[in-house]
This record gives C-alpha cells, structure tokens and sequence, in this order.
C-alpha cells in the first residue's frame, strides 16, 4: 500500500467521537456521556405508558450526546449481545441503572456490562453509519463509511 493511500485511509477513519463531526462544527458535537448526568432523563415510570418487552442487551454500553445548537439527542451504543455485532438506539428517553434498563423513542433495552472510555474503532464506524443511514451523515461531515 502507497503511502498516500494509507494516509487517505488514516485520515478518513474518525480516531474519537468528536473526530465524527467534520462539517458545522460550531453548530454541533458528539461526545460521551457520563454517568453525571443521568438525572436529566425522565424518571422510567413516567416515560412508560404500557408494558414493553425488552428488545435486546446491549454490553460494552455508552451513551452518546449529539448537540446540534441547543437541542441534545442521547443515543445508547455498544454491542447487541443476542448479534454480537455494534449496535445504536434510537434516541433515548429514560435511562433506569437501578435495573439496567433504557428507554429509547423506540424501544426499551437492557443494559450488560458497561464499557470504558469511548467506542473502539468498530463502533466509531458504526456510529457513522448509522448517522448517514439515518439521513444525518451529511450534514454533520461524518465519514460515508456503509457496511
């Protein structure tokens, strides 16, 4: 491999969450959330309105914070166990670590082991991914990464 090929390849590959974010960047961020602020999520009683399965179990799990001007979107990323395979949920709206569970716009999920630090390699492309799978890899400068 040429060495500008693997420097085109490097610098492709986003080395942190905020290295997602390439375009309007003073308008947005992406960045780890941490345990801190759980409190601003709305109580898991409350959000429910009926009775939900668990949808799966996502281990080596964070969340993540997309700021795009004064609206915050937080999304729970890590490994779906039943797959094995990366996974993010739609944004979230009640998080419960007294049993470990996370309501999404979508579902609802229970949550294994926690990960440290931000995703490795594999779910930083998967974030982006997801990102342009869901219309927003544009507008944010993600990495057009597709798999």
């Amino acid at each position: 491999m040429t060495d500008s090929l693997q420097k085109a390849i490097n610098d492709l590959v986003p080395k942190s969450l905020d290295d997602i974010i390439r375009a309007n960047r003073d308008q947005c961020s992406l960045s780890l959330f941490t345990d801190v602020g759980m409190a601003t999520f709305v109580p898991m009683v409350v959000s429910i309105q009926e009775q939900k399965p668990v949808r799966g179990i996502v281990d080596e799990w964070r969340i993540i914070c997309l700021q795009v001007l004064d609206k915050k979107l937080f999304f729970l990323t890590g490994i779906l166990r039943e797959r094995r395979t990366c996974y993010m949920t739609s944004d979230i709206l009640s998080v419960d670590l007294e049993n470990n569970l996370v309501l999404t716009k979508n579902s609802l999920y229970a949550i294994g082991s926690k990960g440290e630090g931000e995703p490795d390699f594999h779910g930083l492309l998967h974030i982006c991914a997801v990102l342009h799978a869901w219309g927003m890899g544009p507008s944010l400068g993600a990495p057009h990464i597709f798999y």
